[in-house]
């Protein structure tokens, strides 16, 4: 059992046996009561490294997992995680990615549950990544969640290969533009040299419309 201080009042988390897929339910009691869900989880730098862990309340990332009860405070139900970063030290602010706690109904949490809510979060989360088996927790996390990874990360290389695809498109198109750009205003300077006229002086003039000026920003 894990004893928290809060500025709430104490509150007490037991942790369940670990699931298959590595993740452990602590049931809170005291000032605070439902239940924090906490998992090892890959790292927000790096995808394939699960060197992080990841603290829930309730059924916030539940996924596939089965729902579980919201944290409550005086009755009111909150939902929200952290992430500890154990690639830093817990005393330093990057090593924690804090996310914005909100009640049921999406509606940013109050200060003092903010002040809470953290502390039992980062407490469990800690109780977690002390654990003398943690090394299996983690293997068994990443077990359980490489596949969903590798899918995420197909659909993100063919989201980005298409978004390379039309941006080259683009860049040859606007190449082209470019050069006929170019092309048109040497022509045009050099009928404005043979007959010197206002209108081909006006297209000549380097304003945003000019076409020296589409030649030369339609090259960058």
């Amino acid at each position: 059992m894990i004893t928290i201080a809060t500025p709430s009042g104490t509150v007490r988390a037991v942790p369940s046996e670990a699931n298959p897929a590595g993740a452990l339910r602590y049931r809170l009691t005291g000032a605070a009561s439902g239940t924090v869900h906490v998992t090892a989880t890959s790292s927000p730098a790096r995808w394939d490294r699960f060197d992080a862990v990841r603290a829930t309340l309730g059924s916030a990332s539940a996924r596939e997992r089965p729902a579980e009860p919201l944290v409550r405070i005086r009755g009111r139900a909150y939902q929200g995680n952290t992430v500890r970063v154990l690639a830093h030290s817990a005393d330093v602010p990057w090593g924690w990615l804090e996310r914005d706690l909100v009640d049921a109904d999406d509606r940013p949490a109050p200060e003092q549950a903010s002040q809470t809510l953290t502390p039992i979060l980062r407490a469990c989360a800690g109780d977690y990544a002390a654990r003398s088996d943690f090394a299996r927790l983690q293997h068994a996390a990443r077990r359980h969640d490489t596949p969903q990874l590798l899918k995420w990360l197909g659909a993100m290389i063919s989201h980005a290969e298409r978004a390379q695809a039309r941006w080259l498109a683009e860049a040859e198109a606007f190449r082209v533009q470019a050069v006929r750009s170019l092309a048109a205003w040497s022509t045009l300077a050099c009928w404005f040299a043979d007959r010197p006229h206002p209108v081909p002086a006006l297209l000549l003039a380097a304003d945003r419309e000019s076409l020296a000026h589409r030649a030369e920003y339609l090259q960058k």
